[in-house]
């Protein structure tokens, strides 16, 4: 097995997952999956606290609907599997990254699809 799956983004070795981080508006941090912990933590960061404050006090079907078309016409691909959850009857994407057969390949493809695949919607 290659050496660098069996590492995390907290080692110098794998600094290239988190790499552009500083431009990103927001970015959400698992360390129970990283550390294989059945404990669940999470750790949001944002920029703009104030437009987060203002999409999770908006209910709107409307963005349920693009959401879910969104995911389903990206799992028809067949390319990647983006799983869902309803928070608060919020239709919520999530792309879970955490195997350790993971590779950067992976994570930069996913991405690659997801941004293409945003504005066909």
């Amino acid at each position: 097995t290659n050496r660098i799956q069996k590492k995390t983004a907290m080692i110098p070795e794998m600094k290239w997952i988190t790499k552009g981080r500083e431009s990103a508006d927001s970015i959400v941090i698992n360390p129970h999956k990283w550390m294989f912990t059945p404990l669940d933590l999470s750790i949001y960061f944002t920029k703009k606290p104030e437009i987060l404050k203002q999409v999770f006090s908006l209910v709107s079907e409307e963005l349920n609907n693009l959401n879910e078309k969104f995911l389903d016409k990206i799992n028809a691909s067949g390319k990647i599997f983006l799983s869902h959850t309803k928070l608060n009857g919020k239709f919520v994407i999530r792309l879970t990254i955490g195997s350790i057969r993971h590779e950067r390949r992976h994570i930069e493809e996913a991405w690659k699809i997801i941004k293409a695949n945003r504005t066909q919607i």
